[in-house]
């Protein structure tokens, strides 16, 4: 009895261990295998909660469609774009500004040409990989900021990012509370003041001068384009100023404010303005008499509130060739100097031709008829053309210049 219960107990223990042998050797129906790559997370982890997400291959702001990129006094907006190498890319191009604009990107041969005010167009990129400067070729833009750079990027690869500009100290309150005047306490200035051009606004952008007295005002261009100062309830036009260059005006008003601005296309738009306090009760400045507070044809008696233009006959200036074609700049958007027809006449051969107005009558564009043309655009139409030119302001002088110029380009 006892023998045979042994052997009982003993098949038993060999069944048992029969049936826990090699986990390999037979299927496992109660248990889920699931495959585990080396490293992998773990499920539920943070780090397995990223790794669901896949991964993009376009690098940030990489932009392969059409891009917009707005011409605006005087910048580009924006400044920066990037976009795929090796690859048809269209730029769509819109003037925003007041003043015409363009699109060059040198390095590249690609040049836009003009765009006047609310003009759209488009130009296309197709480039190795690299960084390009973008910028617009009108006189000063440039220099005055107008520029931008295409990212052009290999296989989905941004370009490093920028690092964030540092704080300027104007901005910070305590700069600002610095920087700014008590309210109520003007410094009014009774002798000479001067006032600095610069790319693009005018340091100070807030001038208080003494009222009914001749009051001397520096004008110093300190920045990289051609610059102006202009008031126009004063009449008071300082005409084109150059880099470097200094030049004297004298104002004379009655107390009030009034605002100085940059009459280069595009500068007052983009903030180049300030404002003139003019302020009853200080002394007029000893040894400044208006005759001697005057040191540039600019400052003429034709630049001070006392005297008008209109009030007697225009004494025509003596003007200069070269400096009339630096003026130029601003008008050759609508008038040519090849015969070509553009918004307005063409300069060549007009000094001294016969001009058919939209009266009905015939003129000589002399020296008077383009100095009425230039000063009071609408007083006598072309035929042939529309009443669009503005007036520009320009000082006795620099229409001078401008008529030189003309006379310069007859056949």
């Amino acid at each position: 009895m006892i023998k045979r219960g042994t052997i009982i107990l003993v098949v038993g223990c060999l069944a048992f261990l029969g049936a826990c042998g090699n986990k390999d050797e037979g299927p496992e129906p109660t248990v889920t295998r699931i495959p585990n790559a080396a490293n992998a997370p773990i499920a539920g982890s943070p780090a397995a909660a990223a790794g669901a997400a896949s991964p993009s291959t376009a690098p940030t702001g990489l932009q392969t469609g059409p891009i917009e990129v707005d011409m605006a006094d005087i910048k580009f907006e924006p400044a920066e774009i990037t976009i795929p190498a090796n690859t048809d890319v269209t730029i769509n191009l819109a003037n925003k500004g007041a003043a015409t604009h363009n699109f060059n990107i040198d390095e590249l041969n690609i040049h836009s040409g003009d765009y006047e005010a609310g003009k759209t167009g488009s130009v296309t990129i197709n480039a190795a990989p690299g960084d390009y400067q973008y910028y617009c070729a009108i006189p000063g833009h440039k220099e005055a900021g107008m520029v931008g750079t295409v990212h052009v990027v290999e296989g989905g690869a941004a370009p490093p990012a920028s690092p964030p500009a540092a704080a300027s100290p104007a901005a910070s309150p305590a700069a600002s509370a610095a920087a700014t005047p008590v309210a109520g306490t003007p410094a009014v200035q009774a002798g000479p003041a001067e006032v600095a051009l610069l790319d693009v606004h005018f340091e100070p952008k807030e001038l208080t001068i003494a009222a009914d007295t001749p009051v001397t005002i520096n004008l110093v261009n300190k920045g990289k384009t051609d610059h102006t100062f202009d008031v126009d309830a004063l009449n008071v036009h300082s005409g084109p100023i150059k880099p470097g260059e200094t030049r004297a005006i004298a104002i004379n008003a009655p107390a009030g404010e009034y605002e100085y601005y940059c009459a280069i296309p595009g500068h007052k738009q983009a903030g180049m303005v300030g404002t003139l306090k003019v302020v009853a009760g200080a002394a007029p400045p000893a040894g400044t008499p208006a005759a001697t507070a005057v040191a540039s044809p600019a400052a003429s008696p034709g630049a001070s509130p006392v005297a008008s233009p209109a009030a007697s006959p225009v004494a025509l200036l003596t003007g200069d060739v070269t400096r009339g074609e630096a003026a130029a700049a601003v008008c050759l958007g609508c008038h040519s100097i090849d015969g070509s027809a553009k918004v307005g006449p063409t300069w060549k051969g007009l000094y001294g031709s016969q001009v058919e107005l939209e009266s009905g009558e015939t003129v000589t564009a002399d020296a008077a008829y383009l100095h009425e043309s230039i000063a009071d655009p609408t007083a006598k139409v072309v035929k042939g053309f529309k009443p669009v030119m503005p007036d520009l302001g320009l000082d006795e002088q620099t229409i001078a210049d401008l008529i030189a110029y003309i006379e310069s380009l007859k056949e």
